[in-house]
This record gives C-alpha cells, structure tokens and sequence, in this order.
C-alpha cells in the first residue's frame, strides 16, 4: 500500500474522527468555486488563453496562488490543448484508496506512481461545479476521468473533447497559503 510523503503526527483514524469534514471529497469542488470566483472577474476566456499566469483567490480567508497555463501538441496532423489549473488542496486530507469507488489502480501519472482512476458515476456529485466548468469550455461531449494520489497528496479532475482536441484539467496538490500567518494570528 502506497504511504504518505510525509510522517503524520497523529494517526489516519484519529484524525478521520476528529476532523471528519476535511476527508470531503467535495471540499475540492468548493476549493475551485473559490478559485472560479476569482478567474470571472479576471475577464479570462478559457479557450483564449496562450500565456502562463497565475490568479489569487480565497478559500477559508486564506489567500492562495493559482497556475493556470495551456499546454498545445499535434497527434496525426491535428493540434491538441489542454487548459491546466493548479489548486492548492488547503487543507483536504485525502482518504485512503480503499475507501474510495475506484476502476483502476496502481497508474503512473506526472512521474509518480500510485494513482487511482476513481469512478465517475460514484464521485461526479462531489465535482458538481468542475465538471460544469470543464463542460463550459470544451463542449458537451467530453470524456471525464479522475485521478487520485493518496501518497502524494493529489487529485486531477480531467476532460477531453475527442472531436475537437480540447481539453481540461483541474489539478489539487499540496500548497501554502500566500499570507503571512503570524500577521494573522496577531489581528
């Protein structure tokens, strides 16, 4: 079974018992609600964005950095893009594997081993806002997958439009918040 980077200083059930709310898969979804209330007033379309950049937004009055980038390549003559976001996870404790729907396991994805292929069917009610984002931007006809790292501390939540190349991937992973939380804790 896969372990975490990091050693915890309590154990996985005690914590699960004590702070059951952060095991919420929908947690993720209501990270990006905050992120996407911040890319709106960027003025931003989607489908539009060549250049790397970042967005600041809030999420439990933390403030956080965001990368959004596209990365483009051609397959048999056709080009291909991929609108990538990066989240930070704030503060979501990934649930082991096992206690997930999943429908493949042990996948490599982004240099690391470990990953999940989660069920759609099971899970698409915890990405409500995601996946109408990512259906707002490449089309109706999308493929939908979810990735899942319980030891690295990562979920991708990915669309793809076959017929028109696009796609979309929403990406969580560790990150810290852009405030000073000494400045914080003094207020």
């Amino acid at each position: 079974m896969n372990q975490p980077k990091y050693a915890p200083l309590i154990s996985y059930d005690k914590l699960k018992e004590a702070l059951p709310e952060r095991f919420k898969l929908e947690n993720l979804d209501s990270i990006f609600e905050s992120w996407y209330k911040e890319f709106q007033l960027s003025k931003k379309n989607p489908n539009e964005i060549t250049n790397s950049f970042k967005i600041l937004y809030i999420y439990d009055n933390l403030t956080y950095f965001s990368t959004i980038y596209t990365d483009a390549w051609f397959q048999k003559g056709k080009e291909n893009r991929t609108l990538s976001i990066k989240l930070a996870n704030n503060g979501f404790i990934y649930p082991r594997e096992a206690e997930l729907n999943t429908i493949k396991s042990n996948i490599t994805r982004h240099h690391d081993m470990g990953w999940a292929e989660l069920n759609l069917e099971s899970h698409q009610g915890n990405f409500t806002q995601i996946l109408n984002f990512i259906k707002s931007v490449i089309g109706e006809n999308v493929v939908i997958q979810l990735f899942y790292n319980y030891s690295v501390d990562r979920m991708d939540v990915k669309g793809y439009n076959k017929e028109t190349g696009l796609g979309v991937c929403v990406s969580f992973e560790p990150g810290y918040p852009e405030d000073d939380l000494a400045d914080l804790w003094n207020e």
